[in-house]
């Protein structure tokens, strides 16, 4: 009896915590959709032990007992735009105590588009649109927020050569590529779609256009190296970067552009390769996924590889180009042979198209043969595809 007596006075002295040290709110991940909600455990725990935390939402209960001592928990499954309020109370051997401070957060809005120009095509995958833009225009945000932004810039056209029996450059660069997250969007903004580097007769192929949406800006590939009638080559700009070219019977040779960080590869160097039939061979262009090969023996060098990506659109899709192929001097052909325009996998300068550089994919910033007998493959065009989250 004495025991019963003693267990049950034991018990009577324990009461209900008190409340938790301060709740504080976050915005989760999705910010449209959770909060995170963070506090410190009670320091009066009524003579108990706390096991576990209740969690109240604008009121009602949310979780009647988290059963677990942790103090953070996510509140998931929310509305957009939506303003919150949660408190917390903490339990143990003798029931729930106290409820803390009541603090609110609003919920992100979605994002909503209530107008386009230039004719994007809209993907939508899961909760997710994208919209691709192949040329520029517009895009108006008739709510704000959080969107992803992809860009292609557009890609560099392949060198060329002055006379036959001369040196013609590598092969132009593949397009820039970058991800870009823009925080707030609010009205029409424009979106800039960066033209391919045009073909040219000689010397040096021409660079890609930037593309642009919202401050984030994508360089555009560089051109191929080529020949100039006064004898020399013209090396590449940097950029998603050029192949590098060679000169006819001597040792004079161009390296590749360097790449930049994030928005294409460093395209391929030349070489001089004094072995009958083959004299020179021009490097491949850089690409959004490789570098371009380098020239060597009776071989051009290769563009570099497109990169495939499903981020823009829930779809795997090449969205950034290869390098165009490279081009050298055959000395028992009429004239030095073109290397085939870059696409998704890169240019393929070892079996060129005779006698004309191929231009680049058209919307993945695809870089442009270097020249054939005549005039150089152009540049692809670039894209940029504008993604966000929708209820």
């Amino acid at each position: 009896m004495s025991m019963l007596l003693s267990v049950v006075a034991g018990q009577g002295g324990i009461k209900v915590p008190g409340a938790p040290g301060t709740l504080s709110l976050s915005a989760g991940s999705p910010t449209q959709t959770v909060i995170t909600l963070s506090w410190s455990a009670p320091s009066d725990t009524g003579g108990g032990t706390v096991s576990g935390y209740q969690i109240k939402k604008d009121g009602s209960v949310l979780v009647a007992d988290t059963g677990s001592t942790g103090t953070t928990y996510s509140a998931t499954g929310l509305s957009g735009n939506t303003s919150y309020s949660f408190n917390v109370a903490a339990i143990n051997e003798k029931g729930v105590g106290a409820d803390g401070n009541t603090p609110s957060l609003t919920t992100a809005a979605f994002v909503a588009v209530s107008a386009t120009s230039g004719s994007p095509t809209l993907v939508s995958y899961g909760n997710t649109k994208a919209y691709a833009f192949t040329s520029t225009g517009s895009i108006t945000f008739s709510a704000g927020g959080t969107v992803t932004v992809w860009n292609v810039a557009g890609g560099g056209s392949g060198g060329a050569y002055y006379t036959s029996q001369s040196a013609n450059g590598g092969g132009g660069a593949g397009g820039g590529l970058s991800y870009t997250t823009v925080v707030d969007t609010s009205g029409s903004k424009t979106v800039s779609v960066g033209n391919g580097g045009a073909g040219v007769t000689y010397p040096r192929g021409g660079a890609g256009g930037g593309s642009t949406f919202e401050g984030t800006a994508t360089q555009g590939g560089g051109g191929g190296g080529g020949f100039d009638p006064f004898g020399s080559l013209v090396a590449p700009t940097t950029g998603g970067s050029g192949g590098g070219g060679n000169s006819s019977n001597t040792s004079f040779k161009n390296n590749g552009g360097a790449g930049v960080a994030g928005q294409g590869y460093a395209g391929g160097n030349g070489r001089f390769y004094n072995a009958s039939p083959y004299q020179d061979q021009g490097g491949g262009g850089g690409g959004g996924g490789g570098a371009g090969q380098n020239g060597y023996q009776n071989h051009n060098g290769d563009g570099g590889a497109g990169k495939a990506d499903s981020t823009a659109t829930g779809v795997s899709q090449t969205y950034c180009g290869g390098g165009g192929g490279g081009a050298g001097y055959h000395q028992t052909s009429g004239n030095p042979t073109g290397g085939t325009g870059g696409t998704g996998g890169g240019g393929n300068g070892s079996n060129p198209a005779e006698g004309n550089g191929v231009s680049g994919t058209a919307n993945t910033g695809g870089g442009g043969g270097a020249c054939g007998s005549s005039t150089s493959g152009s540049g692809g065009t670039g894209i940029v595809v504008v993604s966000f989250t929708y209820q």
